[in-house]
């Protein structure tokens, strides 16, 4: 058994650590307002940049140029719609299970097929609307994994190409427990930021699953309300001491008594 003391003394660390951990992610509201550019389209659905804000810890912010939908198998409607989604860096999918879990094709597409999308998006950035079109269709093939929504042979030759060299780069996708060196370092290597629904709070009401989206709104990971930080040192000066105390005195009582103690 162990003392009460001694177990009070052992507290503190359990506290602290549940303190100092960061979650995997962090309940954002992502509001779709509308379609960068009408003429870039893909698949028979809009395509490219579509145009929004994140709102996380009542600070909202848009993204620049825009969101990018990786998700071809739901829906979202113009002229705007918002809902709840967790924010999750990119770099994190390639350090964190639960993160890479908590991706809306986590289980499918892994980390080799997340790093394909995250090197496509940057590409996106760099492309003209003209060119838009196949990069969203070959986003869309990939996430589409698994569902068999997609076949490749629906996306044009250009699309295509952009899918088998990224095979070529970081293997086959859907092997959601393997990495490729060259997919981690995609990832690790990226300032972007996924998006995922919860399939909360959807507005207008009624609304289906809205999509999966990426975007440049870095959203902290653990958020510490303003003067936080100097009362966790203060809470760590007083556990210290606390600590200190019971294993002092711990020691003097241990004799005497012992107590058991989850748009397209």
């Amino acid at each position: 058994m162990r003392s009460r003391v001694s177990w009070f003394a052992a507290l503190p660390v359990s506290v602290l650590l549940g303190l100092a951990l960061p979650a995997h992610g962090q309940d954002v509201t992502i509001d779709f307002t509308g379609v960068a550019n009408t003429s870039v389209q893909a698949l028979g659905a809009y395509a490219g940049y579509y145009t929004g804000t994140v709102t996380a810890n009542g600070v909202t912010t848009a993204s620049t140029p825009g969101f990018i939908c990786d998700d071809y198998n739901n829906e979202i409607f113009l002229p705007n719609e918002s809902w709840q989604a967790t924010a999750t860096s990119f770099a994190s999918l390639a350090t964190s299970p639960t993160a890479l879990s908590s991706a809306l094709f986590g289980s499918t597409i892994g980390i080799d097929g997340y790093a394909a999308i995250a090197y496509l998006s940057n590409l996106m950035a760099t492309t003209p609307a003209s060119g838009q079109g196949d990069i969203s269709a070959a986003i869309w093939y990939i996430g589409s994994l698994g569902s068999g929504t997609l076949s490749l042979s629906d996306l044009d030759a250009t699309a295509q190409n952009y899918v088998t060299s990224l095979l070529g780069a970081t293997g086959e996708f859907g092997a959601a427990g393997s990495s490729t060196s060259a997919a981690l370092a995609e990832l690790e290597g990226s300032s972007l930021w996924l998006y995922t629904p919860t399939g909360q709070d959807i507005t207008p009401s009624g609304d289906p699953f809205p999509q999966e989206f990426i975007g440049d709104v870095a959203v902290p990971n653990l958020s510490v309300p303003e003067g936080g930080a100097p009362w966790l040192y203060l809470l760590l000066a007083v556990f210290a001491c606390s600590g200190a105390v019971a294993l002092r005195y711990g020691r003097r009582f241990k004799a005497v008594k012992q107590l058991p103690i989850a748009s397209r």
